[in-house]
């Protein structure tokens, strides 16, 4: 019984009445949608801000492979410049000692042209 009187008077109390929702007027629900677009364009605006950043970051990422790719291309091209340099110095070496080896056979043979005359002349 206590607990149906305590319904029964908290449905009539001027209290209870007091916080009721009242229904919502138009410019209610205008700053309502207005406080949820706040929002929205607030989060987007991170997401922007967000966005920016990594775009400056893929950008600054860019120019660093571009550079590195600069370098490289410096690099290659000096490499090959230093192996042409080389290779035509080989070359020239290879084609001297060609020579000295063309001499020395020059050398031997007139060496053994002798040594066989020697043979031949002297008494067996």
């Amino acid at each position: 019984m206590l607990i149906w009187l305590y319904k029964n008077w908290h449905r009539s109390h001027p209290i209870a009445i007091m916080h009721t929702p009242k229904p919502m007027d138009k410019l209610d629900i205008l700053t309502e949608q207005i406080g949820h677009l706040t929002e929205t364009v607030t989060h987007l605006s991170g997401t922007v801000d967000h966005l920016s950043g990594t775009v400056d970051g893929l950008a600054n990422n860019i120019a660093t492979l571009t550079n590195n790719v600069a370098s490289l291309s410096h690099f290659v091209e000096t490499g090959f410049t230093e192996l042409k340099t080389g290779m035509t110095e080989l070359k020239a070496l290879v084609q001297k000692q060609s020579e000295t080896v063309d001499k020395q056979a020059d050398v031997a043979k007139s060496l053994a042209d002798s040594v066989a005359a020697l043979i031949a002349r002297s008494p067996a």
